[in-house]
């Protein structure tokens, strides 16, 4: 018994460790990771030239343009930059977080 006790508190101890890692800053975390910009309109060529070919490709859904594909990377990392916009609401003023730059991203 004493030594399941002691084994269960150990678990719980270094378990724990895990939720005091220490906040990374932004270039710390793009530090070992190769990305790009996203932009509206911007070619496939320039996704495929930076990450290669898509880990899938699922098919389209029945009934759906053919035209349109999807094309997906498993383990992408995708940055989102959020600033905060002034919004009006009839007379009072608000803010509202909005997405202004994204960066797709992969492990180096």
């Amino acid at each position: 018994m004493k030594h399941l006790t002691a084994f269960l508190v150990l678990a719980i101890v270094l378990t724990s460790c895990a939720y005091f890692q220490h906040p990374k800053t932004l270039g710390e975390a793009k530090a070992d990771l190769d990305c790009l910009p996203y932009g509206k309109g911007m070619g496939w060529k320039q996704i495929f030239e930076k990450f290669g070919g898509p880990d899938f490709a699922p098919l389209p859904e029945p009934g759906s343009d053919l035209s349109r594909n999807t094309r997906a990377y498993k383990d992408t990392w995708m940055i989102l930059y959020i600033e905060r916009q002034e919004v009006k609401e009839g007379e009072k003023i608000r803010f509202q977080e909005v997405v202004t730059g994204i960066e797709i991203c992969k492990k180096k």
